[in-house]
């Protein structure tokens, strides 16, 4: 799997897929920003109880107008005094299920607006490539009547807007350098572990 950084604004992002974060407390952020975007989808699809931002959940939202992107993934990130390092692996998890079985070949996550207790951006992104990493690991790949593997996700770019792209810390000491150190780390330590 491919990891990246981009800088580029969420509703003018070409991916497959734009992920990004609800919580039960309502949409905010790069959710926001899209929801604006698209004149309340977001917002229609929490009012609808669509998505109501708990961790493990996640809904697509699909050819919403003003993205660029076809898909969108709500992905739950549960309260801010419940994330904790356990809960972002399962919400990292939860979206690696939805995106291997969706049909999107790359993704392009927003995530950077999402807190985790005790924790700075560059652990998310190193924990985020970690557990992609292992989504996509085929266990019977070396099987003579292996079957076609249900998980087309190959690419994932990461938001690094925060500091415009330059190399300079953005507000948990992540500068760009330190963030893609940290996906390199987490993709290889997911392929250790595989």
């Amino acid at each position: 799997m491919k990891f990246q950084l981009i800088h580029t604004p969420p509703r003018e992002t070409a991916a497959d897929c734009i992920v990004v974060g609800v919580s039960p407390q309502g949409i905010g952020g790069h959710a926001q920003t899209l929801d604006e975007a698209s004149g309340g989808a977001i917002k229609r699809a929490f009012d609808n109880k669509d998505i109501t931002g708990k961790a493990g959940e996640a809904q697509y939202l699909y050819n919403v107008e003003g993205i660029k992107a076809p898909r969108v993934l709500l992905l739950g990130t549960d309260k801010p005094a419940k994330r904790d390092g356990w809960k972002w692996r399962k919400i990292m998890q939860t979206a690696c299920e939805r995106l291997n079985s969706g049909g999107s070949r790359n993704a392009a996550f927003f995530i950077d607006d999402v807190a985790v207790r005790g924790r700075g951006l560059a652990w998310m992104l190193q924990t985020a490539a970690r557990v992609m990493e292992n989504s996509v690991y085929a266990k019977d790949a070396m099987k003579t009547d292996a079957k076609k593997s249900k998980t087309p996700l190959d690419q994932a770019r990461f938001y690094a807007g925060r500091n415009n792209g330059k190399d300079t810390a953005d507000s948990d000491g992540a500068d760009a350098q330190s963030m893609a150190e940290a996906l390199a780390r987490g993709k290889a330590i997911g392929e250790g572990m595989t």
